[in-house]
């Protein structure tokens, strides 16, 4: 009776540790509302860019069992739905997708607007896929939103300076500090990657959220509250866009 008794005074602390570090509930994320300018061109933008490409950002989130809102967001943030999109630093196309990320996720030709929504889908779902289990789905999510903009390798640095510091990369509201030190050569100490435009992920994350919310009302039909999403085995980089049938949950909410 004595022995279980200690051991369950020495067990307790542990539960409560797990539970705070695993099942807390995030608060969600608060976004600055659209300006009358930008709500007035993603009005226009939907009426005359989306219906280009809708049935494309549809496939491929059936596919990939993605929203195809969430697709279309990231779309929307990178090349404001114009194929023809090529940013100062050389990236092309509808999902802006660079050289290597175009390579890895089977992509020949970034140009073309079938391949390159297909790529940025494969390759949304396969960061979602490499972000910790544990976390809230839509941690998850803010971690794969953050590895597409900026690249896993500066995120993982990003983590390395979070736990010399004592935070947590995990949540927003401390990566939302953490990633904008990324551009400062303060800390490129800690960095194994170089530098990179922290500020701009920043930005990056909290517009695809707010376009991803933006189209889901636009849209009430294609709200997800809850999806199949198939996993993609991250431990072999892929030679060409494929999917496997292994199955988890996902909850899509920010």
């Amino acid at each position: 009776m004595k022995i279980r008794l200690f051991l369950l005074i020495l067990i307790l602390p542990a539960m409560h540790f797990l539970h705070q570090e695993f099942h807390i509930v995030n608060p969600p994320i608060i976004l600055s509302p659209m300006t009358t300018l930008e709500t007035k061109r993603i009005h226009e933008d939907i009426q005359k860019m989306l219906p280009k490409w809708r049935k494309q950002f549809e496939k491929y989130g059936k596919k990939y069992n993605l929203p195809w809102t969430l697709i279309a967001a990231v779309s929307y943030q990178e090349s404001k739905w114009d194929n023809d999109a090529i940013s100062f630093t050389g990236v092309r196309g509808l999902m802006q997708l660079t050289t290597q990320t175009a390579e890895h996720v089977g992509v020949s030709d970034r140009e073309d607007p079938h391949q390159s929504i297909q790529g940025g889908a494969y390759y949304l779902k396969y960061l979602y896929q490499k972000s910790p289990g544990h976390l809230q789905p839509s941690d998850r999510w803010v971690q794969a939103l953050a590895g597409y903009n900026m690249g896993w390798a500066h995120l993982r640095d990003v983590h390395r300076l979070a736990r010399s510091k004592g935070m947590n990369a995990y949540r927003w509201e401390q990566l939302k500090i953490l990633l904008p030190m990324k551009a400062n050569k303060k800390y490129l100490s800690h960095f194994n990657f170089g530098l990179a435009r922290g500020n701009e992920t920043v930005d990056f994350i909290e517009s695809v959220i707010g376009y991803y919310q933006f189209l889901n009302l636009r849209f009430p039909e294609k709200i997800f509250l809850n999806r199949n999403i198939a996993s993609i085995n991250t431990s072999t980089v892929p030679t060409t866009i494929q999917t496997t049938t292994q199955q988890s949950q996902i909850l899509l909410n920010f």
